[in-house]
């Protein structure tokens, strides 16, 4: 009995001893080649990577289909509601867009170790450090577009021209179609990852398992193809697809910088063009206030809190999914910098021309402007204006809603 007693602790100490010489003696790059535990090892952590990069992709194109939802909504109904909830949704999805950034930049690739691992037993794995590298562009490029098309339009005068709609709705089309192709791609390019692993349990399980852990990609999938000479093939089909759509889109924006720059200059002069003539205002339009001349919906920074005071980067952020906006919990408004003393002033001598009542001073540096029924509250720190609106969301017309 004490020889038996004794016999697992001599074993620990045979372990023990046998760890601290793989410790002071570690395997050479050929041994750990030619070990399974190093290519298993290997293998999991390419999945666990893959599998971190399918969750922030996934989550973007959620926020995607949400937030473009809202703008379709707007589209369809061209009411000041479904504009509003519009705003806030574009708000919500660059606060979840500049989220998803970060974590794409933080996204870890295969260690040089792992990657000859991998490559010694036949996995292609010279795409990953691409992918990877992609998933912060593409978040990049959606941050972008939400921020420098969509919301520039809808918190401009173009959102009044019926005209500027249309553009929008194509635009919305367009990029919703780029959007779908490049999931299906994510879809494919799984697909090839698993067969080049070799091992049909595995792929298998991870297929039948991504549209439960990933909805969103998932919607457009195509069915598993069983040769990696065909899951080529049909991206390269994707990627001309893809392709197209890129030049399409290219030619809209750069249309669209052109007639944005001429609409602009509308604010100074009138000019009678087609593009004047067909602001007018939304169905159920509050009492609007005339835009100021300094007033660039490209460069302010635009804020949407609740009520209850939750707010993340001075927008509302992570409540894409289903979860259903309402407008009514929102406080809207925006900074902007490089304005004076004497430009709020001037503006406020226009806006008194639609006003119940004006109040405040330049000493003070804070002014409100009191309407039927909400009000406005302006404060000016240094050469940054900030537009607080209570009651309701930024009301801000043109001349031709105005009738002046």
């Amino acid at each position: 009995m004490a020889e038996s007693a004794r016999q697992p602790a001599e074993e620990t100490e045979e372990g023990n001893e046998a760890e601290s010489s793989a410790q002071e003696n570690p395997m050479t790059l050929e041994e750990i080649l030619d070990d399974d535990r190093g290519f298993y090892a290997a293998k999991k952590r390419m999945m666990e990577i893959m599998s971190e990069y399918l969750d922030v992709m996934d989550e973007m194109y959620e926020t995607q289909e949400w937030t473009y939802g809202y703008l379709e909504e707007f589209l369809e109904n061209e009411d000041w509601e479904a504009l509003v909830r519009a705003r806030i949704a574009c708000a919500e999805g660059i606060g979840n867009y500049e989220e998803l950034e970060e974590r794409a930049s933080s996204l870890e690739d295969l260690t040089e170790e792992e990657y000859d691992i991998l490559f010694e037993r036949g996995i292609d794995v010279g795409y990953q450090s691409m992918v990877l590298a992609d998933c912060k562009e593409l978040a990049a490029d959606e941050l972008r577009m939400l921020r420098q098309e969509f919301q520039t339009d809808l918190e401009s005068q173009l959102v009044f021209a019926k005209k500027k709609r249309v553009e929008i709705r194509d635009l919305l089309g367009i990029t919703k179609a780029k959007n779908m192709m490049l999931a299906r791609s994510d879809c494919l390019m799984i697909n090839y990852m698993l067969l080049t692993l070799k091992d049909t349990d595995l792929a298998q399980a991870f297929w039948e398992e991504m549209p439960t852990r990933y909805p969103t990609l998932c919607r457009n999938r195509m069915d598993w193809i069983d040769e990696e000479a065909e899951v080529l093939s049909q991206s390269q089909e994707d990627g001309d697809k893809m392709e197209e759509l890129a030049e399409a889109l290219y030619r809209l924006l750069s249309s669209r910088q052109a007639e944005r720059d001429e609409a602009q200059e509308l604010l100074e002069d009138k000019g009678g063009t087609a593009l004047f003539r067909s602001y007018e205002a939304l169905q159920d339009s509050p009492a609007f206030l005339p835009i100021p001349d300094w007033y660039r919906a490209s460069r302010a920074d635009f804020f949407y809190t609740r009520e209850d005071g939750d707010a993340a980067h001075e927008t509302v952020s992570g409540k894409t999914g289903t979860e259903e906006l309402n407008e009514k919990e929102y406080r809207a408004g925006f900074c902007m910098d490089g304005v004076s003393a004497g430009q709020v002033e001037e503006y406020l001598e226009k806006a008194a021309l639609f006003a119940k009542e004006i109040s405040g001073n330049t000493e003070d540096g804070a002014w409100r402007i009191g309407m039927e029924d909400y009000h406005v509250d302006i404060t000016l720190t240094d050469d940054q204006v900030t537009f607080r609106f209570e009651g309701e969301d930024i009301t801000f017309a043109p001349a031709g809603v105005l009738g002046i």
